[in-house]
């Protein structure tokens, strides 16, 4: 294994940077993943978030891969190898690479070639700033090859340097391909910011696209909507995101029945007491679905959207739990916490900080 050595290439110009003296170490896996393509004379480079990370500094969660091979050559090259491969979504492009249990998403290079702002109809290709060309932000439409060269077509590595997010190119077409991109924008910026959000914080012409597109959100599946919300929530510096998603009037369009009378302060609350006791002095490990609870009144109002959000069993329990004891000034029985039994998570009070409950699991 090697440490790959980043070297910023725009288009067919390569410009050196401040980033040859990182390291990032390719596990076992990920080594034999380049091999076996480049044995087969196939193009293959680490792209999307995993490239994001390593140049933050961080360790990738997940690695995904991009390559010129069509679906049954990925295919054709892992059996080859021995590598087990799983068809998540051949229609896609997308073949997963199973390697001592980790799991390595690989996909041919794609363009779109039509849209109707919830999927996408693709073909596939052979150039790389078209295929970087179809993702949302700058910051995601790199990629890394295994000799260590960043491949940077949008000026995503400035970006990055700058914690600026920028949709690629035009960002009313990008939106139009997924309104979902909306909270996508906003979700990022705690993964990439060093400090609190407010309206200043971002592109003033991209909120205003935002703010004429997000009606277009009721066109998206709750579903998705809610998971991109539950990690706005708990991400970092959340209570500023969520105050300018309200002032752009966003969660009008969300399925949600109340959320449109949205008390930031409450939500702040919430989050400053579930942060304030977690190792991470940024970051809450509460469950989404309890910071959800700060924006209801009652449990009448609760239900209804969480029904509307096709929240899970266990996600609206804990939800309706909150709702009807936060304003408590006596301790839950324990007898109480321990019926909830699908899941652990913390229940934080916004009316005595120095309370928080620890539902139980079974």
């Amino acid at each position: 294994m090697i440490p790959i050595k980043l070297a910023n290439i725009t288009h067919a110009n390569h410009v050196t940077n401040n980033y040859t003296d990182m390291n990032f170490i390719p596990t076992e896996p990920v080594e034999l993943i380049f091999k076996a393509f480049y044995d087969r004379n196939y193009d293959i480079r680490i792209v999307g978030g995993a490239v994001r990370d390593i140049l933050l500094g961080r360790t990738p969660k997940d690695i995904d891969f991009a390559t010129t091979a069509k679906p049954n050559e990925i295919k054709d090259v892992c059996l080859s190898n021995r590598i087990h491969c799983v068809e998540t979504g051949l229609k896609h492009g997308t073949l997963t690479a199973v390697i001592k249990k980790a799991h390595y998403e690989i996909t041919t290079l794609r363009s779109d070639v039509q849209t109707d702002g919830r999927h996408a109809v693709v073909e596939f290709i052979s150039d790389w700033k078209l295929d970087a060309e179809r993702r949302d932000l700058t910051i995601n439409a790199m990629s890394l090859s295994w000799e260590g060269l960043l491949y940077d077509y949008f000026n995503g590595l400035e970006d990055l340097r700058q914690k600026r997010l920028q949709f690629v190119n035009d960002p009313e077409m990008r939106i139009k391909e997924d309104y979902l991109r909306i909270l996508r924008f906003f979700r990022f910026y705690g993964r990439i910011a060093n400090e609190p959000a407010d309206y200043s914080s971002f592109d003033q012409n991209t909120l205003k696209i935002i703010s004429e597109l997000a009606p277009n959100l009721v066109k998206i599946a709750v579903e998705r909507i809610w998971t991109e919300m539950a990690q706005i929530f708990t991400g970092r510096f959340a209570p500023g995101v969520v105050n300018v998603i309200n002032q752009l009037n966003i969660f009008e369009y969300c399925g949600w029945d109340t959320l449109y009378k949205l008390d930031v302060e409450v939500f702040e609350q919430y989050y400053n007491n579930a942060v304030n006791r977690e190792n991470d002095p940024d970051v809450p490990t509460v469950k989404a679905a309890a910071l959800l609870a700060s924006f209801f009144e009652n449990a009448q109002e609760a239900e209804s959207s969480c029904r509307n959000l096709k929240l899970s069993g266990a996600d609206r329990e804990l939800c309706l739990f909150v709702v009807r004891n936060h304003r408590r000034s006596t301790n839950i029985l324990l007898d109480s916490l321990l019926a909830q039994r699908h899941y652990k998570a913390l229940v934080v009070s916004i009316y005595d900080p120095s309370r928080i409950h620890v539902i139980l699991p079974r």
